[in-house]
Order: structure tokens, then C-alpha cells, then sequence
């Protein structure tokens, strides 16, 4: 009589009329537990359901499937946030419970029996659906994602360069921290600041490199202007000589995140000295076209060359003008690399 119902279940007729009764040690259920399965209802999904095994059936005939349906969407958009965190133990349980009990829909007792053997988890997955059903907004995905692109695009690169102040790591950590918490869209707009000044800082690193680029390729170009034969040059010829060093120059943006900050140092170095030497080989070729003479490259192999001695120098010297003048006696023209 102390239970919480079965005072108003004996002193009102409707009550009464309406409720299920069983002999004793026949009810595997319970009527405890139906009041704790009609309480889930009414506290979780807003419904009032009557305590008894018909009433429980069809409430989850009418409600388990919007619950699923529910349950899949908010999946998805875990599904949708970096770093592809798993979905928690309760959403995992909760789908398996929703299965089990929507089985046998058509069967009360049964259905019943599954409410009661899953109780918990539904409790406990209901109530966390709700939870991320109201927090996990697109915008609150798309927030995620962009603090993750951050993270793992202009913070990784600036950091990998040295390019972070001690203001811009902490900045880096605060939005690492963030982002491997639990919910990471929780409050995410308190990162909003740290992400703005890594963005900022980062475009203004990638011009500066770009900047430097640009300045290294014109010293190519006027190393190449101010070869003899190219003031002769037609604007189509010139143009076809300089193209190599306009292609080596890398083509992007500073907002771009690739290639990345790294990229854009020593690679470029070494395209710039092949450009370079392609738009020679281009200069050369056009230079000795017709019946002017030819132009030849010659190395002449003075790299970890020692001198000791002035005779040293006189030999190199006499060895230098003795390759030269061959060439030179070919009727070619030489230049040395």
C-alpha cells in the first residue's frame, strides 16, 4: 500500500477498471516497474501512458520509431564532426534497445518484457538524444569543423615553420584542448578569438613567403635580361625565355592552406634553379639559331677545386684557357656554368 499508485488504484472506480491485475507470482513485470516505464515515458518523450501492458505496447508501437529515427540523426552528425570520435556507449545501447523492443511490437507482453529488460539504457539514451538532438545544430557542426580545419591546416603549418608566437601556441593548445573534449561543440564560439588570430597570422606568414618568391624570381629574370643577345629578343621570345621562372613560382593564395608553409621555401628554391637554367637553355638555343654560332654550356668542373701554390694558380689558369680556346677555335660560343 506504501507503493507510489496503489492508494488511488483501490479509491478510484477508473482506476481500478482500468488496471491489470495478476496472481500472485504470475506478473514477471511488476506493477513497480510499469510505474517506472510510464514515468520514462511521460518524463522522456512527454506522454502519459496508462499502467498497464497494452497501453505500455502501444506506446512504443507509436513512439520507438521516431526515437530511432531520432537516434539516426543525431548519429549522423557525429558521423559529420573531425576527428571521428565514436558515438558514446549510451547511444550504442539505447539503438540496441530500440530494436529489441520494437521485435515483437505486435506482441504485448513481449514488447513489454524487452521495455523492462532495457529500462536503463533507454532511460539513459533517451535522455542524451535529447541533449544532442538540441546542441548538435548544422551550424554547430559546421563551427567544429572549422576550428579542426584551423587546428589541423594554419596552426599545424605555422607551428611546423616556427612560426608561433608564445600568444598563438597558447592559442593552438586552448583550441586542441577544445576540440578532444567530449562535446567539443559545447561552447565552441569561446574559441572564435584564438582562431581568428591564427588565421590572420597565418595569411600574413603565407604572403611574406609568397613576397619572397616573387622578389627571387625577378633576380632570376634580370639575371637572364642582362645576358648578352636578349635586348635583341622579339616579345614572343622573351616571353617563351622568362616562362620557366613564371611557372616555378608558386600559384596560390595566402588564405590557400596548400601547399603547405614548408612547401613554399626549399622546394621553390630548387624549381627556381631549373627554371633558370631552362630559360638559359631557351636563350641559347634561340641565340644560335640561323647561322650565328652556337652556344655551348661548359662546366669547368672547379667545385672542391684546392690551391696551394701560385704555380697551382698558373695551372688552372693554363688549363681553363687551354678548354676555352678549343671551344672557341670550334666556332662556338661558350657559356660557363
Amino acid at each position: 500500500m506504501r507503493d507510489a499508485g496503489v492508494r488511488d488504484l483501490f479509491e478510484k472506480d477508473r482506476s481500478f477498471r482500468r488496471a491489470n491485475v495478476f496472481p500472485s507470482g504470475e506478473d514477471d513485470i511488476g506493477y513497480p516497474v510499469r510505474a517506472r516505464i510510464c514515468k520514462f515515458f511521460e518524463k522522456h518523450l512527454r506522454t502519459e501512458v496508462n499502467r498497464s501492458d497494452d497501453a505500455i505496447a502501444d506506446a512504443v508501437a507509436n513512439l520507438f520509431p521516431g526515437q530511432a529515427q531520432r537516434l539516426r540523426a543525431v548519429l549522423t552528425q557525429l558521423i559529420r564532426l573531425p576527428d571521428g570520435k565514436d558515438p558514446p556507449a549510451a547511444l550504442t545501447r539505447l539503438q540496441d534497445a530500440l530494436e529489441d523492443c520494437t521485435r515483437q511490437v505486435r506482441q504485448t507482453r513481449p514488447t513489454v518484457q524487452q521495455v523492462k529488460r532495457h529500462i536503463d539504457a533507454l532511460t539513459d539514451g533517451i535522455e542524451l538524444v535529447n541533449l544532442y538532438s538540441a546542441e548538435l545544430s548544422d551550424d554547430a557542426v559546421s563551427r567544429v569543423t572549422d576550428a579542426a580545419r584551423v587546428r589541423d591546416y594554419q596552426a599545424s603549418q605555422l607551428h611546423a615553420v616556427g612560426a608561433l608566437d608564445s600568444a598563438l601556441e597558447a592559442a593552438r593548445d586552448r583550441v586542441e584542448t577544445h576540440l578532444a573534449g567530449e562535446r567539443p561543440w559545447r561552447d565552441i564560439t569561446v574559441l572564435e578569438p584564438d582562431l581568428t588570430a591564427i588565421r590572420a597570422a597565418y595569411s600574413a606568414e603565407r604572403e611574406r613567403r609568397l613576397a619572397r618568391q616573387e622578389q627571387q624570381a625577378e633576380q632570376a629574370r634580370g639575371r637572364i635580361r642582362a645576358r648578352n643577345g636578349f635586348a635583341t629578343l622579339t616579345a614572343d621570345q622573351s616571353h617563351a625565355v622568362l616562362r620557366p621562372i613564371a611557372l616555378a613560382v608558386t600559384d596560390t593564395t595566402a588564405n590557400a592552406v596548400a601547399p603547405a608553409l614548408d612547401d613554399l621555401e626549399a622546394p621553390f628554391q630548387i624549381r627556381l634553379e631549373q627554371a633558370e637554367d631552362s630559360a638559359d637553355d631557351i636563350l641559347d638555343s634561340i641565340l644560335s639559331a640561323g647561322r650565328r654560332p652556337l652556344i655551348v654550356k661548359m662546366d669547368l668542373s672547379l667545385r672542391n677545386r684546392e690551391i696551394a701554390t701560385e704555380a697551382d694558380v698558373d695551372s688552372l689558369l693554363e688549363e681553363i684557357r687551354k678548354r676555352l680556346l678549343e671551344q672557341l677555335d670550334a666556332g662556338v660560343r661558350v657559356r660557363i656554368l
